[in-house]
């Protein structure tokens, strides 16, 4: 799911990518070819946080409980709550996410 903060717009993506291999999920060129300049997940791990950061895109983590619809009407109080890598899930298993 996108949203613009310019134009108070929703819009939804297909991810081609969303079952793979633990560790190859790579959506960072679709989201720089959709100048994605920020994410908001639950999590995800330190090698797709670096990469997004990379290319300039920020990661914010939504909080527990948070829905993303209560995150998009206040997505600016939360602006402040970006994804560091003391955050970034370590291993397979319980708590492991991916970009959605």
């Amino acid at each position: 799911m996108l949203f613009d903060t310019d134009k108070n717009q929703v819009a939804f993506i297909d991810n081609s990518n969303s079952h793979h291999v633990h560790g190859q999920c790579n959506p960072v060129a679709q989201l720089r070819e959709l100048n994605v300049d920020a994410v908001v997940v639950n999590g995800m791990g330190m090698n797709a946080l670096n990469q997004l950061n990379k290319i300039g895109i920020k990661v914010y983590k939504l909080a527990n409980g948070i829905k993303i619809s209560e995150f998009i009407s206040n997505y600016k109080k939360y602006l402040d709550q970006e994804l560091s890598m003391n955050d970034c899930c370590t291993h397979h298993g319980s708590n492991h996410y991916h970009l959605s």
